[in-house]
Parts: structure tokens; C-alpha cells; sequence
């Protein structure tokens, strides 16, 4: 089967931190066997967050993080951090 996969456990906790760690409102939102994080800015509206499969919420977690404003800018700081979690393992 091809199309979209539910999310792992492990994904759907640094998901929820992440969205925390930038300051979004989360929860978790269920239906039948999917799970899926929903956020907001405070007192804002709630959406969808998975910055695993959009590369918007990917950008906002960049943003949110690393004060990355340009799109070169994210992909070089997530390069950087790839290489630093690489580093890591050995």
C-alpha cells in the first residue's frame, strides 16, 4: 500500500515537542487508527503539524529554533544539524 503512514510513537512525541519548543499550543487528535498533532499559536486556530511530511511546518520549526528566515538559511542550519546528530553516533 502506498500513500500516507501514521505517525510512530517516537514521531508523534518530538513533534509535540517541537511545536512546544517554538511556542505553539498542542494536542493530539485521534481518529480511528490515526494520531496526529494539531497546533496553535495562543488563541489562535487549530492545525495540522507534521513537519516530518510539510515543509512549511518543517520551516517554522527552523525558524523557531535557529532564527533561520530564508530558505537557504533552514537548509543550511538543518544540514548542520544532520551532521552534528551524525557526529553523535560515532
Amino acid at each position: 500500500m502506498t500513500g500516507p503512514q501514521p505517525l510512530s510513537a517516537d514521531d508523534l512525541f518530538l513533534t509535540q515537542k517541537a511545536a512546544m519548543a517554538i511556542g505553539l499550543e498542542t494536542r493530539r487528535y485521534r481518529v480511528r487508527d490515526w494520531e496526529v498533532i494539531h497546533v496553535r499559536k495562543p488563541g489562535g486556530q487549530w492545525r495540522e503539524f507534521n513537519p516530518l511530511h510539510d515543509n512549511s511546518a518543517t520551516f517554522e520549526v527552523l525558524v523557531g529554533t535557529y532564527g533561520a528566515t530564508t530558505p537557504e538559511a533552514a537548509r543550511r542550519l538543518a544540514v548542520e544539524e544532520a551532521c552534528r546528530m551524525l557526529d553523535r553516533r560515532t
